[in-house]
């Protein structure tokens, strides 16, 4: 969660975020995790920051307007991945 975050932060207009963990982008969705409080206040921000950037994650929001796409590929579609998967 905290990559997705920092690579939300870095983002500009244009650019595709690619995740492998289909748990955060559920809980940026979300913008809390009834099961875990203690992520309440990481989660609520990372939502209000994704929305302040018009962050849209790809087959969970409708598109409107966007200007940032964060989407789920699986590890052995995306280059981070590839190399957790080769060298850890």
């Amino acid at each position: 969660m905290l990559g997705l975050i920092a690579a939300i932060e870095l983002a500009q207009k244009g650019d595709v975020i690619v995740t492998d963990s289909n748990n955060s982008l559920i809980w940026l969705f979300l913008g809390r995790l009834p099961a875990r409080p203690d992520l309440d206040s990481l989660l609520a921000s990372a939502k209000k920051l994704a929305n302040g950037k018009k962050a849209y994650i790809k087959n969970y929001q409708p598109l409107n307007g966007a200007e940032i796409v964060i989407e789920w590929r699986g590890r052995d579609e995306n280059e981070a991945g590839k190399f957790n998967e080769m060298f850890h």
